[in-house]
């Protein structure tokens, strides 16, 4: 019967399953796939990995961040402050510009019998009978500059057109309202300001009037420089004549047009070299005109020209009215021009000591 006997080395795998075993199989491996994505809620290893990553770019971020914010809280501040102290210097100038105009107007009103607001500015012992006794008349109060000391003074300069009576020879009333200046000191203290005593009279600031001004020579009118100004202008202003009789073939303006003025007459003509020394061809010379010009109304104006002259076929033409006069720039007399004119052709002329024209 040994056909019949069973072979031990059989398998449990070789054997066909039966419909039980086969389900327990697929449930076991559907366990063993839930076990491996995790719980569905949280999604398991797969968000664990997610996660890691997102934690590894946000440090990443957060370290480009910190690096940013690092670099505004290093550069920031000096600006921020540095714009905060200007505001501060210019309220501080502001204030003090108006407290001290306050006080100087309250000054100038008040007399022995009524000092008006002055004691809240100043301590008045000991002065009040040396007041006024009658008020200064004055007008056009403005405060000139506001300069800070330091850290507690702010200096401020003020002016007024003040009535000032004389009598001349004859007893007669004279009234005039000269420019008058003063120096107030103003403490800038929290508290607020305050006067550190009564106005100062000083002398009037440097106006630099003419003081830089590069017309040295005097430029007679009679002379064939000075009639060819005169000439011009009046052809330029008046409308009387052809103005390109006056100009030079490179001139770029015309004469205005309707013409606001019916008379022009030359006050003082002035030049930067001695006309007469300039006689070659293409010569230049710089004119400035102070000029009175009269309307159809008798009106009167001053005005001041600045013009480039240039010597062509031995005869002075006007070649360009300069945006700007002739300055000197440095005390060694070297001469700066402010106004660019167009410029004839180089000519042997001995150069000026000039500098480049700056706009």
């Amino acid at each position: 019967m040994g056909l019949f006997r069973r072979n031990d080395t059989e398998t449990d795998t070789d054997k066909p399953r039966s419909p039980k075993r086969a389900r327990g199989a697929e449930k076991n491996a559907q366990r063993a796939e839930k076990a491996a994505q995790g719980h569905p809620w949280t999604h398991g290893g797969e968000m664990g990995s997610k996660a890691i990553g997102v934690l590894l770019i946000g440090g990443i971020l957060c370290g480009y961040v910190g690096v940013g914010v690092g670099w505004l809280a290093l550069n920031r501040p000096s600006g921020a402050v540095a714009q905060v102290q200007t505001e501060e210097r210019t309220s501080v100038q502001r204030l003090a510009g108006g407290y001290a105009a306050g006080f100087v107007s309250e000054w100038l009103r008040a007399t022995s019998e009524d000092p008006g607001e002055l004691g809240t500015y100043v301590d008045l012992s000991g002065v009040g009978g040396y007041l006024s006794a009658k008020p200064w008349e004055y007008r056009d109060l403005e405060v000139v500059s506001s300069d800070i000391v330091d850290e507690k003074f702010v200096n401020v300069l003020l002016s007024a057109n003040v009535k000032e009576t004389t009598t001349d020879e004859g007893d007669n009333e004279l009234t005039s309202w000269p420019r008058r200046y003063w120096q107030v000191p103003i403490s800038t203290h929290e508290s607020g300001p305050k006067a550190m005593g009564f106005p100062t009279p000083v002398a009037a600031p440097s106006s630099g009037i003419g003081e830089d001004l590069a017309y040295s020579e005097t430029l007679a009118l009679s002379s064939e420089g000075g009639e060819t100004v005169s000439n011009f202008l009046a052809a330029y202003l008046t409308g009387e004549g052809d103005i390109t009789r006056f100009t030079s073939p490179d001139a770029t303006f015309t004469a205005i047009d309707p013409a606001p003025y019916s008379r022009v007459d030359i006050i003082k003509l002035g030049s930067d070299l001695p006309a007469d020394e300039q006689t070659d061809e293409g010569s230049e010379l710089r004119v400035r005109a102070v000029i009175a010009a009269q309307n159809a109304d008798e009106r009167m104006a001053t005005a001041s020209y600045a013009l480039t002259m240039t010597m062509r076929a031995d005869r002075w033409e006007v070649l360009a009215i300069d945006d700007a006069p002739l300055v000197y720039i440095d005390s060694d007399d070297e001469l700066g021009d402010l106004a660019p004119s167009p410029t004839p052709e180089p000519s042997t002329t001995p150069a000026r000591p000039t500098t480049p024209a700056t706009n």
